[in-house]
């Protein structure tokens, strides 16, 4: 009994410190006794930013027919960083050998993703939206505020021709 009593003393002790630390500390993070986490309090919502683009391909074929591939048609939705860079390095101003090289790469790539249909031109796009975040939705994909076409270039410069032709 007499060691009930003392526990109940220890408890009802730290049960006032307790109370009276957070009446003192109040909202000031820097005296808090017990860590100096802040937690809700100090969440803020954040807005997206007022654009966002996207790249994507353009595959014209010999017919005049013209297919589109996202980033994400070339490597899969996990990889979709390494696709923009591809793409975007293949119609960049860098040194012409890189850039050559990226075109071999995506023309290969392509013809790998659409055995089926013989591509004659890839062009790259670069593609604008206004985003309003308080609309439903907030951005709509069908109106683009601007397309912008990075480049072209025929697929037969940088492919190897295949056996049999000329």
């Amino acid at each position: 009994m007499l060691a009930d009593k003392r526990q109940l003393r220890i408890n009802q002790a730290a049960l006032f410190l307790l109370s009276v630390a957070l009446v003192l500390v109040g909202r000031r993070i820097t005296l808090w006794p017990i860590m100096t986490w802040p937690v809700y309090s100090h969440y803020s919502q954040g807005f997206p930013d007022p654009t966002v683009d996207a790249v994507s391909l353009r595959l014209i074929t010999t017919t005049g027919e013209t297919y589109t591939l996202a980033p994400a048609d070339l490597f899969g939705a996990g990889r979709t960083d390494v696709a923009k860079r591809a793409i975007a390095y293949a119609f960049d101003d860098t040194a012409p050998e890189q850039r050559d090289a990226n075109r071999a790469y995506l023309s290969q790539l392509v013809s790998y993703l659409k055995p089926d249909i013989e591509i004659s031109v890839i062009q790259g796009y670069r593609t604008y939206w206004q985003v309003e975040p308080l609309s439903v939705p907030p951005l709509v994909y069908d109106t683009p505020t601007q397309v912008v076409r990075l480049g072209s270039f025929r697929i037969a410069d940088y492919t190897a021709s295949k056996p049999g032709q000329q």
